[in-house]
């Protein structure tokens, strides 16, 4: 019988390096999640920002915010265009810390919006099925629900977009629509958290 050979420990002394910070600004509509956003590219110890739009519609409006300077980043709506335009700034923001630039912004307006298209995309696909298309032929308001093949699809592509964003070597602001949520006791009434 033959001894496996065991790995060799690798280590190194920790840095001490901070990275950079990746920020959820959430809150209801119309809360100033996008003016704060807007705001913060301006600051001048960042370098150059970028604003990923995803349905808000209101990029152009926010350069008007005192001291705002961002670009818009351009798409098609589709998930593979957003997602190569991310990339896109990922690989710039490797590119200004490499080079010992400030570091780049990256707002994206908003992740609720991106889930929203993913969660339409897998009911979409779930409606296009051979079992959705039977269903649906005996009852066009059925409900029908994804599988989880069709979930973990969604979930890919949402991770495949998170891990861009935590890997970013600059700052994101993350925007998500929030809502105030009310909790029901057993007996249906209304709960006030103490």
């Amino acid at each position: 019988m033959s001894a496996q050979a065991v790995p060799k420990l690798r280590t190194r002394k920790p840095t001490g390096v901070v990275p950079w910070p990746k920020v959820l600004i959430e809150g209801e509509e119309k809360a100033g999640k996008s003016y704060v956003a807007a705001e913060f590219t301006g600051c001048d110890q960042t370098g150059q920002a970028y604003w990923l739009e995803l349905g808000e519609d209101t990029a152009d409006e926010y350069a008007g915010v005192p001291g705002a300077d961002y670009e818009i980043v351009e798409h098609n709506g589709s998930y593979r265009d957003i997602l190569g335009q991310l990339e896109a700034v990922h690989a710039e923001a490797k590119r200004a810390a490499a080079a010992k630039e400030p570091p780049v912004v990256l707002v994206i307006d908003s992740v609720s919006l991106l889930w929203r298209m993913l969660v339409n995309w897998t009911n979409d696909r779930a409606r296009r099925s051979n079992q959705g298309q039977r269903k649906l032929r005996q009852d066009p308001d059925a409900e029908i629900k994804p599988t989880m093949n069709l979930w973990n699809d969604a979930t890919e592509r949402w991770d495949k977009v998170m891990y861009l964003v935590r890997t970013m070597p600059g700052i994101v602001l993350l925007l998500a629509r929030g809502k105030e949520i009310s909790a029901l006791d057993e007996n249906g009434d209304l709960t006030i958290p103490s």
